[in-house]
């Protein structure tokens, strides 16, 4: 093996670990969430309502996972507006019907 061959193996490998330690990382996160693991309880359960300032995969993904196994939730979205000079809190909510906001 060259030089070249060994340090783009080295760099594959290197992205192949990567990737699954972040895989492994979301998944992790996803399971606390829904107090899947040991020593954990659920951090979504029916009735509540989920608000959000950003969009993250893994809480997404999270948020799919729990209505695929039938917990009722809403998703609500929060927000700072500036205009002209004053700033003005804004805040959406969504139920979630199929796996998605409506």
């Amino acid at each position: 093996m060259t030089d070249e061959e060994t340090r783009e193996h080295l760099l594959t490998s290197i992205d192949d670990f990567m990737d699954k330690r972040i895989k492994m990382a979301d998944e992790l996160i996803m399971r606390n969430l829904l107090g899947l693991e040991p020593h954990t309880t659920a951090k979504i359960v029916n009735g509540d309502v989920v608000l959000t300032h950003a969009r993250s995969h893994v809480v997404e993904e999270a948020l799919k996972y729990a209505y695929s196994i039938g917990i009722q939730f809403r998703v609500g979205k929060f927000w700072q507006k500036k205009q002209e000079g004053e700033t003005r809190n804004i805040r959406n909510v969504w139920n979630v019907k199929n796996g998605s906001c409506i």
